[in-house]
C-alpha cells in the first residue's frame, strides 16, 4: 500500500513591541543612521540591548557608530531564496561597526565570494523604502563602494512594533499504519491498533505502544464514531489567519473502543453548552478526503 504524503505550509506574522530603546534604534535605521547602545561605563555595543549585560541596568542611550566596519565572520549565499533580504548574491555576516566594541548581524551585498574575508572593511548602506527594521540596513565592501553623502538625520517617531513574516514548508509522510487510518476515514470509519501486552487501543493507530515500547498488533480494529468529551477549551480570541470564527470549541474526545483521546472540534451546540463527560458523535463532510478535516 502506498504511503500517503501531504505538503504543508505554516506561516504567520510574528509581532513584537520594540520598547523605547529598540524603537529609537529602528527609527534611526529608517532614517539612514546606524546607532549602538551606550552603557553606563561608556562602552558601546554594536547590537543594542535593553539591559547592560554586566550590571543588568536598563540601557537608555544610543550613540552614533559606523558607517564603516570590519567583518568578523560570514556565510555566503550565491543564490538567494524568495524569503531572503535581497535578490542579489550576498553574505550573512557579523560586522563590528567603527566606534562599537561588539558586532551586529547584517548582510553584505557582493557578487563575488572571493572578495570576502575576515577583516574586510565594509560600509553601511540604507534602503530608500524605510521599513523601520533591520531590512533597512546592509553593507558593501568599502574598497569598491560608491561615494554616498550621509542623509540628513530626521528620525521621526520611534518604531513601536515590528512585524516579521515567518514561513515553514514541509512534507508529512503518513507511514503505513496512519495511511490505512486516513483511507478508512474516507470510508467514514475510525480504526485503531492494540498493544498485545497492555491491551491499550490507540487511534489513530501507532506502530508501537508508547507505554510498552512493543509493536502493536497488525490487526485493524474498528473504533466507534461516538465518544465522550474528556476535556475542552473554548477559543474566544481572534488571531490573524484564523480559519474559524470565534467562539468555537476544541476538545479531547475519547472514542468508544479507544484508550486515548483524539483532539478535534465540537459543534452542533453553543460553546457554553459543551461540558466534560458529554457524549458526541462524528459528523462527516460532503467530500471524502484522507484527513481528520473530513470529520
Amino acid at each position: 500500500m502506498t504511503e500517503l504524503r501531504a505538503q504543508y505550509r505554516l506561516e504567520y506574522p510574528y509581532r513584537r513591541n520594540t520598547g523605547p530603546l529598540l524603537g529609537a534604534f529602528f527609527a534611526a535605521l529608517r532614517s539612514g543612521r546606524l546607532m549602538g547602545a551606550r552603557l553606563s561605563n561608556k562602552r558601546v555595543l554594536g547590537t543594542p540591548t535593553e539591559y547592560d549585560p554586566d550590571t543588568g541596568d536598563a540601557v537608555t542611550e544610543l550613540s552614533n557608530i559606523g558607517p564603516g566596519g570590519e567583518v568578523e565572520t560570514y556565510a555566503y549565499v550565491a543564490e538567494p531564496r524568495a524569503d531572503h533580504p535581497t535578490k542579489r548574491p550576498f553574505a550573512f555576516a557579523l560586522i563590528r561597526p567603527d566606534g562599537a566594541e561588539t558586532a551586529l548581524t547584517s548582510i553584505i551585498e557582493v557578487d563575488d565570494a572571493a572578495v570576502l574575508r575576515v577583516g574586510l572593511r565594509v560600509t553601511a548602506r540604507f534602503r530608500p523604502e524605510g521599513f523601520g527594521d533591520v531590512r533597512d540596513l546592509y553593507f558593501v565592501p568599502e574598497a569598491t563602494a560608491d561615494e554616498v553623502p550621509a542623509p540628513e538625520y530626521t528620525p521621526g517617531p520611534p518604531v513601536t512594533e515590528i512585524i516579521t513574516p515567518l514561513s515553514l514548508s514541509f512534507e508529512v509522510v503518513a507511514g503505513e499504519r496512519l495511511s490505512r487510518f486516513l483511507r478508512a476515514l474516507m470510508e467514514r470509519r475510525f480504526t485503531g491498533a492494540r498493544c498485545g501486552r497492555c491491551e491499550k487501543t490507540y487511534t489513530p493507530p501507532r506502530g508501537a505502544c508508547p507505554t510498552c515500547g512493543l509493536p502493536t498488533d497488525e490487526a485493524e480494529l474498528p473504533i466507534a464514531e461516538t465518544g465522550t468529551v474528556t476535556t475542552f477549551c473554548v477559543i474566544n480570541i481572534p488571531f490573524e489567519g484564523q480559519a474559524l470564527t470565534p467562539p468555537y470549541v476544541g476538545a479531547a474526545i475519547l472514542l468508544d473502543g479507544a484508550d486515548v483521546p483524539i483532539f478535534h472540534l465540537v459543534g452542533g451546540v453553543p460553546p457554553t453548552e459543551v461540558r466534560m463527560g458529554q457524549r458526541v458523535r462524528a459528523r462527516w463532510g460532503p467530500i471524502p478526503i484522507p484527513s481528520l478535516e473530513y470529520v
